[in-house]
């Protein structure tokens, strides 16, 4: 157990170091190289974010397909990780499931929003959805995140 926190630990810190050299690179690896579709959610799971005023706190959300619900304990269950009021630096965003850690990011639009659906449930229990940015200099910073529980 010790050895996957600290390879998880590894894992998200390669993430933020390496995420500005990702920074440039559109898409969310969904062929939507902005990343949004109208419509809060889909059965594709593609959300518009609507930002919140420029004084705000960044902060996540997470929006479930059609049909789908958190507490069915259901795995391999896709979700949207989205948020707004992030400055224009690239945000790397980390999920922490029961059973891995998955990661991904993108530079927020011109409204300080991202919308990543890359991620699925895999087991029951206690998810944390984490967002980074560089704000000083190289260090990543936890500038928002969210929680939410499965089964």
């Amino acid at each position: 157990m010790r050895l996957l926190n600290i390879a998880s630990i590894v894992t998200v810190l390669a993430v933020a170091i390496a995420a500005p050299a990702l920074a440039g690179k559109a898409g969310n690896g969904n062929g939507n190289e902005s990343g949004r579709a109208s419509g809060e959610s889909s059965s594709t799971g593609n959300v518009t974010p609507t930002a919140k005023p420029s004084s705000s706190s960044p902060y996540l959300s997470i929006s479930w397909p059609l049909g789908a619900a958190p507490t069915s304990g259901a795995s391999n269950v896709p979700y949207v990780v989205w948020g707004c009021a992030f400055s224009t630096t690239y945000v790397s965003v980390a999920a922490y499931s029961p059973e891995a850690i998955s990661f991904t990011g993108e530079t927020p639009d011109a409204n300080g929003c991202i919308s990543v659906s890359n991620f699925s449930t895999n087991a029951a229990g206690s998810y944390k959805v984490s967002a980074f940015q560089q704000l000083h200099g190289t260090r990543a910073t936890e500038v928002a995140s969210t929680t939410f529980a499965v089964g």
